[in-house]
């Protein structure tokens, strides 16, 4: 079982620790301004969907039930845990998380719904249109490619689609346009489970457990919940997450603005984004390989049968290698 990644700069750090703190709204609720108000209040260690490509191996085991409890215990209820839990994929498995750490304190991120639904509709044509490899697409051909050529960004999609079909349904990624009734749907079924499970439990210390928060409702409430002072300076905004990852001098992609959880990925400087770049190296070089092999045999066996002029075998030759 892979040993959870923590030395990538561009990735929050994991360090010892037990969780204090579960952020179970779904995605496109205001969870990067959330995760910068934490760090902004003291939590040093946060676990978000950034951290996924570093843990995607153990997020496999738990996916495909190769001793699900296990894996999670190892990123959630060991030393290594962070304090604070959120993002994709986590809040499928918020309540097992909750098992392994009873006395956390719960953060339930809504907003209103229509903003919601259109947020969502618009992440998830940016990541079929202009993300790198579109990965919410679900065809059969476009996966084993993936798989084959890129097998560490193969393993974060796989996360992040199962993470977005059982939230907002399968069928919601095989289908060009999600419906709009039944995404609304999943969204106010998530939301009222979480509260119908938490609305009477208290922490050991009698406090309420599960706070209920929009991010537009600022540092009071949130401050309140987790007994901190509140900051001087003004909540986060999406405006001044934008950018957290790139440094000037690097131009960063105008749709890691739609979406979320891609910067570490995308990052010239992330360790991640240069083990991809290795793999599909070496998997087209691969390719090439076999091309150039089967072109030869092909070549061979026909120039017994008809006299092909060199220069157009170098023509046919060059023609396949660049397609």
């Amino acid at each position: 079982m892979q040993e959870i990644q923590t030395t990538d700069p561009i990735c929050c750090t994991i360090a010892t620790g037990k969780v204090e703190v579960l952020c179970v709204g779904l995605m496109r609720t205001g969870l990067q301004s959330l995760h910068t108000a934490l760090e902004f209040l003291g939590y040093s260690t946060i676990y978000d969907q950034d951290n996924t490509p570093f843990t995607y191996e153990l997020w496999d085991d738990v996916l495909k039930n190769r001793n699900p409890q296990a894996a999670l215990r190892k990123m959630f209820a060991s030393e290594d845990s962070a304090q604070v839990v959120m993002g994709m994929p986590t809040f499928c498995f918020w309540e097992e998380i909750l098992e392994l750490n009873p006395d956390a304190r719960v953060i339930l991120t809504v907003r209103e719904e229509n903003g919601w639904w259109q947020s969502v509709r618009k992440a998830k044509e940016t990541m079929d249109r202009d993300v790198p490899g579109a990965p919410l697409r679900y065809g059969t051909i476009r996966r084993s490619l993936e798989r084959f050529l890129v097998p560490s960004y193969h393993g974060f999609c796989e996360v992040l689609r199962f993470a977005w079909a059982t939230t907002l349904g399968a069928t919601g990624l095989s289908a060009e346009t999600m419906n709009e009734s039944t995404t609304k749907s999943s969204f106010r079924r998530h939301n009222t489970y979480v509260q119908s499970k938490l609305a009477d439990r208290t922490t050991k210390d009698g406090q309420p457990q599960l706070l209920v928060f929009d991010v537009r409702d600022g540092w009071e409430p949130l401050c309140k919940f987790l007994g901190k002072a509140e900051p001087t300076q003004s909540f986060p905004s999406p405006q001044d997450v934008a950018h957290k990852y790139y440094p000037e001098g690097h131009q960063r992609p105008d749709w890691l603005d739609r979406v979320t959880g891609f910067d570490a990925l995308f990052h010239p400087d992330s360790m991640f984004g240069a083990r991809m770049r290795t793999e599909l190296l070496w998997g087209l070089l691969f390719c090439s390989a076999v091309l150039t092999v089967f072109v030869i045999v092909v070549l061979a066996v026909a120039s017994y049968v008809v006299e092909i002029p060199v220069t157009i075998v170098a023509l046919v030759y060059l023609a396949l290698i660049t397609v």
